[in-house]
């Protein structure tokens, strides 16, 4: 720390300090802080920087990067797969379980009752008839069950084994 004309002055921070956790934490613009404060918009002086990057390690594709600039430095935010495409893919995931789960109970039902109907499935899975006649298509495309025989008087029949 030094002084100038008796005004205090801190040192200056460096990227490498920056980068390390290596400094002494201190309000840099009393003023913007305390305005940030007194709105509720931080809770704290001067941590900021050891908290945003730990915020960010939550997010894999995001950097934190400093630069040097005039009077101070620069900080940039980047990634490479924007939180959208992340969600994105969460919720592909999820309705892809969710799919195969739904797949898999129809498959248990036929096993059990191989007469089975449509809509009986529809009426023990709780979902509409539209739904199940969708997911049999699914089964007959990747030949894992049949219907062998009449509409009415037929079975069903698994092709794979199942579940």
């Amino acid at each position: 720390m030094f002084f100038e004309r008796n005004v205090f002055i801190e040192p200056p921070l460096t990227i490498a300090q920056l980068k390390k956790d290596n400094y002494q934490a201190y309000t840099r613009n009393k003023l913007i802080a305390e305005a940030f404060y007194l709105a509720g918009d931080i809770e704290k002086y001067g941590s900021g920087f050891i908290r945003i990057r730990d915020e960010i390690k939550k997010y894999p594709t995001m950097q934190f990067n400093f630069e040097e600039a005039p009077n101070g430095f620069l900080v940039a935010l980047n990634y490479t797969q924007q939180k959208e495409r992340l969600a994105e893919n969460v919720t592909q995931n999820v309705t892809q379980n969710v799919t195969q789960n739904r797949l898999d109970a129809i498959i248990h039902l036929i096993q059990n009752e191989n007469k089975i109907t449509t809509a009986a499935i529809a009426k023990k899975l709780q979902l509409s008839k539209r739904t199940i006649l969708r997911d049999i298509e699914k089964l007959k495309a990747t030949n894992k069950i049949n219907y062998v025989g009449a509409a009415k008087g037929g079975y069903w029949k698994i092709l794979k084994n199942e579940v």
